[in-house]
């Protein structure tokens, strides 16, 4: 399981859900940093479509309109990292969690429970469009 933009996400997701869904189609970027100099650590898509990079001080980001921007939380992060996982355990006993917004999960033996593996995810599709992880 692959989160893109796991930090933006992790960012985000402890937001209302009307809010997320406001700034879904926004740049959003996360900066992290001395407060006398602080740079964007990370962005999603429509941050660098909007001409953002990962390095750009806060304010040559802020010059974008519309953009937003979130302060790095790691603690944000590592919650967002542990929903990642217990979103896998519920189908395997077998996960890992292999880097940051990444889990790999051993699904051998859930076709009793699933079915057949390409129809094993169905059930994660309908929980990840409840989700933060969109």
């Amino acid at each position: 399981m692959f989160v893109p933009c796991f930090v933006v996400q992790a960012s985000l997701r402890c937001e209302p859900e009307p809010k997320r869904l406001a700034w879904s189609n926004r740049p959003v970027a996360v900066f992290d940093g001395p407060d006398s100099l602080p740079r964007i650590f990370a962005c999603n898509e429509h941050a660098q479509l909007a001409g953002i990079e990962i390095g750009n001080t806060k304010t040559q980001a802020a010059q974008c309109p519309g953009i937003i921007l979130r302060r790095h939380d790691c603690k944000q992060e590592q919650a967002a990292q542990d929903a990642l996982i217990d979103c896998a355990s519920a189908f395997s006993p077998r996960v890992e969690s292999t880097a940051q917004g990444v889990v790999t999960l051993d699904i051998e033996g859930t076709e009793r429970i699933f079915g057949r593996h390409r129809n094993c995810f169905a059930p994660w599709r309908i929980m990840q469009r409840g989700s933060a992880w969109k």
